[in-house]
């Protein structure tokens, strides 16, 4: 991106109040794994509106960019990203929750929205089905985009439809998207397909009781504590799960458990997590990535998928 038009960006976005506009960040700054190189221009806009006029003028001017929720499920390059990453979490989150029939409720969110947030919200109403949400560490698009699921929730199985903007031929169009057009499965939807961008979540819910709503939460945060890195920095897990294997299983079977390139290190807690010691390169996670999957090829015949999200390379 040229300078002229970097700071044309920049002061588009700061005159006409779309938002807040960064330079000198790095994806370091953003992802919870905390590696990846600088990034030519960070945007968060301050509503959805906001977010379109921008979208316009990146397209204008021909200027690559990426949406980005959390950071939770990204592993973003060494190199410098000559584009716009835009985080949608400055969004004000604006819940709205409707009585259904048969003691189900529906409840809308902004894609911006931590799951830790939608979580304090839906116990607040007593609302049940989604108590393991909150131990995703993610925004509720990437929860949503990516299909996740954690212990009994899964997104394919609430989700009622999605407010999504769609890119196309250099034209934005604002539409709804029912269920039955998202092509859910296993970690994949469209939205990630066709590089939707996700604005609003509508889920179906029930009602459920306080009190046993949050110790299903209480327990399923002991379990994550028990049996993750939680408090060290990854980005969830790396490979795919599938109907003949956990992915664990097979890394633990290696003997890999521990093992490091860099400081790019296979948990001790969980061997699906990849985590960063404290000075790893996005190198160094390609390199242990690449390591385990032709170890697993080579010596049990499996052809691990990586679940992260690969920007930038």
């Amino acid at each position: 991106m040229e300078d002229i038009i970097r700071r044309d960006i920049y002061d588009f976005i700061k005159d006409n109040d779309y938002g807040d506009i960064y330079l000198n960040y790095s994806f370091k700054m953003i992802t919870t794994l905390k590696v990846g190189g600088d990034i030519a221009l960070l945007y968060l806009p301050n509503s959805e509106d906001s977010l379109i006029e921008v979208l316009k003028k990146l397209i204008k001017e021909k200027v690559m960019y990426f949406i980005i929720g959390n950071g939770s499920n990204v592993l973003a390059s060494d190199n410098y990203y000559d584009g716009v990453i835009i985080s949608l979490k400055k969004i004000p989150n604006q819940f709205v929750i409707e009585t259904l029939d048969n003691n189900m409720v529906s409840v809308s969110i902004n894609s911006g929205c931590s799951s830790k947030k939608f979580s304090e919200y839906l116990l607040m109403h007593s609302i049940s089905g989604a108590e393991a949400i909150g131990s995703i560490p993610a925004s509720i698009g990437g929860i949503v985009s990516m299909n996740a699921s954690c212990y009994d929730y899964l997104s394919s199985k609430y989700v009622k439809r999605v407010d999504v903007l769609i890119v196309n031929n250099n034209c934005i169009e604002r539409k709804w998207l029912d269920v039955s057009e998202l092509d859910f499965s296993y970690r994949y939807s469209k939205i990630i397909q066709e590089k939707l961008i996700l604005l609003k979540v509508e889920f179906i819910f029930k009602k459920g009781n306080y009190q046993e709503i949050k110790e299903k939460i209480n327990l399923i945060n002991k379990k994550k504590k028990e049996s993750q890195p939680i408090y060290m920095k990854s980005a969830g897990s790396t490979f795919k799960n599938t109907l003949e294997y956990n992915a664990w299983e097979v890394i633990d079977k290696l003997g890999l458990r521990g093992f490091r390139i860099g400081d790019a290190c296979v948990s001790q807690a969980h061997t699906n997590f990849l985590v960063n010691l404290g000075n790893a390169k996005a190198n160094d996670f390609i390199r242990l990535i690449k390591y385990i999957k032709e170890k697993a090829l080579s010596t049990l015949n499996i052809n691990l998928e990586v679940e992260w999200i690969l920007l930038n390379f």
